[in-house]
């Protein structure tokens, strides 16, 4: 539900808005690693949004933690932090802009200090409509809805005088092939080595079909040069065969598709080593998640993990 800046009820926007995984995930490894540096059971984290837009269609593709400090409710970035950190990100994602700021809360509702974030922003020149993305981290078990919230601002007229009021701004999840393998290597982390995501068993998979591919293609190759070099008898009707299993295979020569394989080819990567990343950093906090029960035990030995 949308909300103006007193908290009265606003009408829902015209933005079509694409909203990926991968910002999500960011934004709840933000507030996971904040509550176990702080030791705190709740703690507001906040940062930037990044996508793209064109006209009225909005594509959410990540999010990334910034400095703050919160002065009577209301946030104040460290804009030199945050641009910084803007350009460093944008001279890699090419063709993303900073579209906003999330921040996590325990409220569907924006509040008047989350409008003067607003006007902070446009009036730094980041973004001339920003949007401000909320993330409820606790939610009722019962609500099977997800708990992220998407706003912008509107101003209108009335009575002569101006108001800026927030409106709720309706989404969609979207992602890319690359992007459901990151995902989905992240949703089945366990800390056991033998169990693996589906991704996994579906490539391994493809690897068998490709190396059973390869095995007939060489057998193929080898009949044909053996009947070329005359060594064995020509059967027209196994060349038909041949004939008409080659023409069914794809063409993998042109300069598009070794275009489209590289790119994708560099995304899979990209993902498979952001997988093992986040893997190897679930495994580094499990063992100082024990390591801190350990030294927190009456009687522990003090002086270091080892």
């Amino acid at each position: 539900m949308a909300a103006a800046a007193d908290g009265a009820p606003s009408s829902a926007s015209a933005l079509q808005v694409t909203l990926h995984p991968t910002t999500i995930i960011n934004i709840t490894d933000h507030y996971t690693r904040t509550l176990q540096q702080t030791k705190k059971k709740s703690a507001r984290v906040v940062g930037g949004l990044l996508g793209t837009q064109s006209g009225r269609a909005i594509e959410i593709h990540t999010a990334f933690s910034l400095l703050f400090e919160e002065v009577d409710g209301v946030v104040q970035f460290n804009y030199a932090f945050l641009r910084e950190k803007r350009d460093m990100l944008v001279q890699v994602l090419a063709g993303y802009e900073f579209l906003g700021w999330y921040s996590t809360t325990s409220s569907a509702t924006p509040t008047a200090g989350d409008m003067a974030v607003m006007a902070q922003l446009r009036a730094e020149g980041l973004n001339e409509s920003p949007l401000l993305l909320l993330v409820d981290p606790n939610p009722l078990l019962r609500d099977r809805t997800l708990p992220v919230f998407i706003f912008e601002t509107e101003m209108r007229f009335d009575g002569g005088s101006v108001s800026t009021h927030f409106v709720s701004v309706p989404y969609r999840i979207d992602s890319g092939e690359a992007e459901r393998i990151a995902v989905d290597h992240v949703a089945h982390l366990s800390s056991v080595a033998e169990v693996d995501s589906s991704v996994v068993a579906h490539v391994h998979g493809l690897e068998n079909s490709i190396e059973s591919l390869t095995e007939r293609l060489e057998k193929v190759q080898s009949y044909l040069s053996a009947l070329r070099a005359g060594t064995v008898a020509k059967d027209h009707r196994l060349l038909r065969q041949i004939s008409s299993f080659l023409a069914r295979l794809p063409i993998a020569q042109s300069p598009e598709f070794g275009q489209a394989f590289t790119a994708q080819y560099a995304d899979v990567m990209l993902s498979t080593y952001l997988a093992t990343l986040t893997k190897s950093a679930d495994a580094l906090n499990s063992m100082l998640v024990k390591h801190n029960v350990a030294s927190e035990r009456p009687g522990a030995r003090q002086g270091g993990m080892f």
